[in-house]
C-alpha cells in the first residue's frame, strides 16, 4: 500500500539521527534525491527523500547536517533500497558514504523486464500500476532555493511514497515470467558498477574517435584528462571548460602556437587567453606519449543488420523491448569478438547471446 504518512522535514542533526535509528530497523527504504547540476561538475544535493513503513521523511541537505549518520542503514545489506532509475541518485550520494548503497531495487528496470518501456517514468508506473495521477508542476523546480513550499515538499514526498507499492505489483510479474534472476543479476551489476570515470579515461566518451590517427588520439586523451581535472578543480561542467567538438578540432589541427590556436573556428579569444598555454603544453606532452588502445574496427553492416533482426524477433517472443536485451554497442561488440561483451555473460547469454552467436556463425559459414 502507498505510504499515507504526512512527510516530515528534517532540518536538525537530532532529527536526522533519530531518522537513522528508525531506518536501521526498517526492512526497506524508498529513496530519491533532488539536486541541481546545470552550473557545476558535481551534483549539488538539495533534498534527500526517504520512505519506510509508516513514514516519509525529507532531509533538507542545505541545512548544516552530517549526512554520514545515514550510512549504516543505507549500506546495510539486510535493508532493501527501493529507487527508480537510480544511477544519478547513486552518483550524488556516493561521495557522502564510505560503502556502496545496496541491495538495490530499480523499479524502472523491473518494469522494463516485464515489458514496459525501458525509460518508463516513475509517474507513468504509478499511474499504470496504482491508478494514481501525480502532478508534474515541480519537475523543473529550483530545489536549491529556500524555503521550499508545501507544494514542493508534497511533490518530493510522492517520489518515494509509492515505490514499495509499485514494486509489489512488479515483483510477482517478474516471478511469473521467470525473470527474477535476471533482475537480481542486473541489480548486483548496478550496485557494483563504477559511478565515476577516471580523468585518464575521459577521452573514451567523446564521439568521433574512429576517425583519429594514433597521434591525434594521444592528444585527445591528454586534453580530455586536462579538461576533466580542470572541471573538477573548479566544479564546473566540462563543456564550460572546452566543448568536445573543440577538443576534436584542436587535435586534428595540432596547433603549434597561440596564433594557430586562435585560427581555429571553434576557439574564441577568451578560451585562447585563459587556456591557450595549458592546451599547447598538453599537446607537447602528448607528442611523447603512446596512443591509448582503441579498437577502431568497424563491424560488417550486413552482419549487424542480421543480428538486429534476430534480436528483435527474440524480443518480440519475450514481449520485451529489444534494447533491454542488447544495445547497438552490444551487437557491435559481439560481431567484433570483443572481450567483456555483455551478451556472453549472465542471463543475457541464455536469453539472447547464444542465439545471436549461432546467427553470426551461420551467416559467416554461408
Amino acid at each position: 500500500m502507498p505510504l499515507q504518512a504526512t512527510p516530515q522535514l528534517i532540518t536538525s542533526q537530532a532529527a536526522l539521527e533519530a531518522l537513522a535509528q528508525t531506518a536501521a530497523r526498517a526492512p526497506w527504504l524508498a529513496m530519491d534525491t533532488e539536486f541541481m547540476r546545470e552550473k557545476t561538475y558535481f551534483p549539488d544535493l538539495c533534498l534527500l527523500q526517504f520512505g519506510q513503513p509508516g513514514r516519509v521523511d525529507l532531509v533538507d541537505t542545505r541545512a548544516d547536517l552530517d549526512l554520514s549518520v545515514l550510512g549504516p542503514p543505507l549500506c546495510d545489506p539486510a535493508i532493501i533500497k527501493l529507487m527508480h532509475a537510480p544511477r544519478q541518485d547513486l552518483e550524488v550520494l556516493a561521495p557522502i558514504f564510505s560503502a556502496r548503497i545496496a541491495p538495490l531495487i530499480d523499479t524502472q528496470l523491473a518494469a522494463a523486464l516485464t515489458g514496459a518501456s525501458p525509460q518508463a517514468a516513475y509517474s507513468s508506473l504509478v499511474r499504470d500500476e496504482l491508478q494514481i495521477d501525480l502532478g508534474k508542476s515541480h519537475a523543473r523546480t529550483d530545489w536549491a532555493r529556500r524555503p521550499l513550499s508545501a507544494e514542493q515538499l508534497s511533490y518530493a514526498a510522492d517520489d518515494v511514497r509509492y515505490l514499495d507499492a509499485v514494486w509489489a505489483c512488479l515483483q510477482p510479474r517478474l516471478q511469473a515470467a521467470g525473470r527474477l534472476d535476471w533482475f537480481a543479476q542486473e541489480m548486483k551489476v548496478m550496485a557494483n558498477q563504477a559511478l565515476f570515470v577516471e580523468p585518464t579515461e575521459a577521452w573514451r566518451r567523446i564521439k568521433g574517435l574512429n576517425r583519429l590517427t594514433a597521434r591525434q588520439r594521444a592528444g585527445l586523451a591528454a586534453l580530455a584528462q586536462w579538461r576533466e581535472e580542470r572541471a573538477i578543480a573548479r566544479n564546473r561542467p566540462r563543456s564550460w571548460i572546452v566543448p568536445d567538438r573543440t577538443l576534436l578540432e584542436i587535435v586534428c589541427a595540432w596547433p603549434r602556437n597561440r596564433s594557430d590556436l586562435a585560427a581555429l573556428a571553434s576557439l574564441d579569444a577568451a578560451l585562447v587567453n585563459h587556456c591557450g598555454d595549458d592546451i599547447l603544453r598538453t599537446l607537447d606532452f602528448a607528442s611523447a606519449q603512446t596512443a591509448p588502445a582503441w579498437d577502431a574496427r568497424e563491424p560488417d553492416r550486413a552482419e549487424l543488420k542480421r543480428l538486429g533482426m534476430r534480436l528483435r524477433a527474440i524480443a518480440e517472443h519475450l514481449a520485451i523491448d529489444p534494447t533491454v536485451l542488447a544495445t547497438k554497442a552490444d551487437l557491435q561488440a559481439l560481431a567484433l569478438g570483443q572481450a567483456g561483451c555483455r551478451l556472453l555473460a549472465g542471463w543475457r547469454r541464455e536469453a539472447v547471446g547464444s542465439a545471436l552467436l549461432n546467427e553470426l556463425a551461420a551467416l559467416r559459414a554461408a
